[in-house]
């Protein structure tokens, strides 16, 4: 069963302005962290397409 918009958004933590950490799970068997980074624009974006993929 897929997870919610929400649940999905748990995983990811915000450490500064621009730069975001995924935490472990995320995806099957993902056994490191992720970090990326992006301006307010791409993160309206990137918000809206998880928000998207998840329904």
């Amino acid at each position: 069963m897929p997870r919610s918009f929400v649940e999905e958004k748990s995983y990811i933590e915000r450490i500064s302005d621009c730069k975001f950490r995924i935490k472990q799970g995320f995806v099957p068997n993902m056994k490191v962290e992720g970090r990326f980074y992006v301006n307010s624009a791409l993160e309206t974006l990137m918000f809206d397409e998880l928000e998207h993929a998840c329904q």
